[in-house]
């Protein structure tokens, strides 16, 4: 999903996704990309928070989390 939206190499864990090129817009696409493939809505405000693959992976879990409440 990463290379994909960045046309870029994969990514380590600690790779910041501003840094690697992405911008606001290709976060929203990110969002969209993370909802279809988890089946829940990942907020852009905590993607925006936790920027690399591993925050983003932590976001994607607590979100799942959450909704098993």
């Amino acid at each position: 999903m990463w290379r994909e939206l960045l046309g870029a190499p994969p990514a380590t864990a600690d790779e910041n996704f501003f840094d690697a090129g992405g911008h606001s817009l290709l976060a929203v696409r990110l969002a969209g990309r993370l909802e279809a493939t988890a089946g829940r809505r990942v907020p852009l405000r905590r993607i925006l928070g936790a920027p690399t693959v591993r925050g983003i992976a932590a976001v994607c879990h607590e979100v799942r989390k959450e909704a098993r409440g």
